[in-house]
């Protein structure tokens, strides 16, 4: 398997997954003065001289969670005041799902590892602490971080998340498939048009007809279609994105939008493309590759 960095995308680093440090309102007794506000996952008051632990929920598997388990790791060996405890949740909509049930009443997590796209519903929640209260705080240096991230989760002036990693679209393909089909394996497609013209010489029926192989697996999903709005410096929704104030209105449906909609319409009902619907984890994706039923796919 092979992975092309470019598919729709210039790659910059704005669809990020995010960290944000929660602190609600007590609710009674313990964790400090009644009506102050405490962290939640924090614990108590570890007895001195002893480490304080926080619990950091997280949606990682495979390798991405061997690195998060890594960072972890040395974060805990590099001090002795804080350990980090990490703490698996489920895939991203199912953590989210049990964040927000956890806000009314429940066990929750000092920092929590999220979708950028949960970003102004956390914030509206009034259950989180911004970021940049503890950046000015500890007078902490942003300059080795992409300022387009930082500014991605600034809103009112404030840095609200801590980027932590960067989502980059990839196209993985099958180089067996590439050579079967008299492609060079060595120059995979380059946009939508030559991701037809492979997908059309990929396709692959049995003796009745049946397709039996195609040329890519795609989800259903709002990544793809923002990072063709992006590439094309269009936006998803009015004010900015929803930067310069509220958003009232979607923008997608411009012409950018339209192409984009259409030509993956197109590819799924040429059979060209195989819709693997919603599919949040992306198993469905690349095991349509893994099982021959593709030879390309998105993620």
């Amino acid at each position: 398997m092979s992975s092309w960095r470019r598919v729709m995308t210039k790659a910059c680093a704005l669809l990020i997954a995010f960290g944000l440090l929660l602190s609600l309102t007590a609710c009674g007794g313990g964790g400090g003065e009644e009506g102050g506000e405490v962290t939640p996952g924090a614990g108590t008051a570890a007895p001195s001289g002893e480490p304080v632990e926080i619990t950091m929920w997280h949606m990682e598997v495979a390798s991405n969670l061997n690195a998060i388990q890594e960072l972890v790791r040395r974060y805990n060996n590099s001090q002795s005041e804080v350990k980090v405890k990490l703490a698996f949740q489920g895939n991203a909509e199912e953590q989210m799902a049990k964040l927000l049930a956890s806000l009314s009443g429940g066990d929750l997590p000092a920092i929590v590892y999220l979708n950028e796209e949960n970003a102004q519903r956390l914030i509206d929640s009034g259950a989180v602490t911004p970021v940049q209260e503890f950046i000015d705080r500890e007078n902490y240096d942003l300059s080795d971080l992409a300022p387009k991230v930082v500014q991605y989760y600034t809103v009112g002036e404030k840095l609200w998340s801590m980027p932590f990693a960067s989502n980059v679209p990839l196209l993985y393909y099958n180089k067996a498939t590439f050579r079967e089909v008299g492609l060079d394996p060595e120059k995979p497609p380059k946009d939508t048009e030559e991701l037809r013209q492979v997908s059309e010489k990929m396709v692959k029926r049995d003796a009745h007809g049946n397709l039996i192989r195609t040329g890519l697996s795609i989800s259903i999903t709002a990544w793809h279609l923002s990072t063709a709005l992006q590439e094309h410096g269009d936006l998803y929704v009015n004010e900015d994105n929803g930067r310069a104030g509220r958003a009232t209105e979607v923008l997608f449906s411009g012409p950018t939008g339209q192409a984009f909609f259409q030509w993956w319409r197109d590819m799924v009902k040429q059979d060209l493309a195989l819709n693997v619907g919603l599919d949040p984890t992306a198993a469905d994706t690349y095991l349509a590759v893994g099982a021959g039923r593709v030879g390309m796919a998105i993620r």
